[in-house]
């Protein structure tokens, strides 16, 4: 019988599996695709480094910003800090410091959404902003900073759990990204080892915990291939939990939990265009679009950039209008809102909403999830079963360091 096996070679599985063998640990690693990395993926075009997945990270004290730091990051601060939202009632542009002063209650939502994090009554964020009497003229705001920024549509998303989010994050900082090198250049060097014993293309079709051991069943080329493991980790996409064949299933709240946890289809839309936009660093702005979308300036070495997080009803218009017109139609909005002529050179729609084996962007706090769910989430089973991946950190689900320290974390229980 066999020691560990992790399957998936996302960033959590990667360092699940470094730990182990640093540990001496008897361990293989399998990935389902032709590549390891998961979400987090290089896109180069010209001089212009671009990440196809998971770019930021939200605050500093924590080891993947080390890891960062240590192998050649040179960090940007304030890397998705909100500087520009568009006003429909004055019909213009406003600044970050403009909108704070006059519209003080939209600026402060998030203070009071944390307020009501341990609220008994869950409600998605559309209803609870409604009921408070937010103006609902800056949906477009809301759908990008509560909705996109959480990966889904403010339909879904649960107003405590944003609070929750917003109370964990650190509040005295900004987010943290860097554009001389790409994450898979980090990654390749601090989880190399991991990487030197990947079996790529082994997606698992069944696991089976019934008896002692757990016994896993994989495509290996044209065949299915058998074995059984003492433990195993997985570090897979939520999305992919309910496509294996789990002897026994899952306790009907595990079950529950994991079919509540939202996971929306989408994608990353980086729109190339001919000249300057406002901003001279990557910064988020809220221009006056119909759809759940995040856009930011992405600009660097004479490459001018527009990035959209797509996600909810955005991912639905891209997909029937084609990401050609859907993109032509954002920069129009921007150019009339902003008095911008941009042109467009380019557009490359990155889509993970259909890439095998992932399947949606990333996870997020859907309406109606016990408070602490994803701890009941990533709890083992029986001590052979164990869990890592954003989804699973109880409070940096959605991010590149939340994803690594769940790995890191498990690694430590084995």
């Amino acid at each position: 019988m066999n020691d560990i096996l992790v399957i998936g070679a996302g960033l959590a599985g990667l360092a699940c599996t470094q730990k182990l063998i640093e540990k001496n640990a008897h361990v293989r690693l399998i990935e389902a695709s032709h590549i390891f990395g998961g979400r987090v993926q290089p896109l180069n075009f010209q001089q212009c480094k671009l990440e196809a997945g998971g770019q930021t990270l939200h605050h500093k004290d924590n080891v993947y910003y080390n890891y960062c730091v240590q192998n050649g990051a040179q960090m940007i601060n304030d890397i998705d800090d909100l500087k520009s939202i568009y006003d429909p009632i004055q019909q213009k542009p406003l600044t970050k410091e403009e909108f704070e002063e006059q519209y003080p209650q939209i600026d402060g939502m998030f203070e009071e959404f944390m307020e009501y994090r341990n609220n008994q009554v869950d409600q998605d964020v559309l209803t609870w902003l409604s009921e408070r009497n937010y103006d609902m003229r800056f949906m477009h705001l809301y759908r990008a900073v509560l909705g996109a920024e959480f990966g889904g549509d403010i339909k879904n998303v649960s107003s405590r759990g944003v609070g929750q989010y917003e109370f964990d994050m650190p509040q005295q900082e900004g987010d943290y990204g860097f554009t001389n090198i790409y994450h898979t250049d980090i990654i390749s060097k601090i989880f190399k080892d991991a990487i030197k014993i990947c079996e790529y293309n082994k997606p698992v079709l069944a696991i089976d915990y019934s008896d002692d051991g757990v016994k896993v069943t994989y495509k290996n080329g044209q065949e299915n291939q058998t074995e059984i493991f003492n433990r195993i980790v997985c570090c897979f996409p939520i999305t992919q939990y309910n496509k294996i064949q789990w002897t026994p299933k899952f306790s009907p709240q595990r079950q529950e939990i994991i079919e509540k946890t939202g996971m929306e289809k989408g994608s990353k839309m980086f729109i190339i265009v001919d000249k300057p936009f406002l901003f001279d660093k990557p910064t988020l702005f809220a221009p006056l679009v119909d759809h759940t979308g995040l856009w930011s300036e992405l600009s660097q070495n004479g490459v001018y950039v527009l990035m959209g997080i797509i996600t909810a009803d955005a991912n639905d218009q891209l997909i029937q209008l084609g990401q050609d017109v859907f993109a032509q139609r954002v920069v129009d909005a921007i150019n009339e809102q902003y008095k911008k002529d941009l042109k467009i050179l380019k557009v490359i729609n990155v889509d993970w909403g259909n890439t095998p084996y992932i399947e949606g962007l990333y996870s997020y706090p859907k309406t109606g999830q016990l408070v602490n769910y994803r701890d009941i989430m990533r709890e083992p089973i029986d001590n052979k079963i164990y869990f890592a991946g954003e989804a699973f950190h109880s409070i940096y689900y959605q991010t590149l360091h939340g994803a690594v320290e769940s790995g890191e974390d498990v690694a430590k229980l084995l």
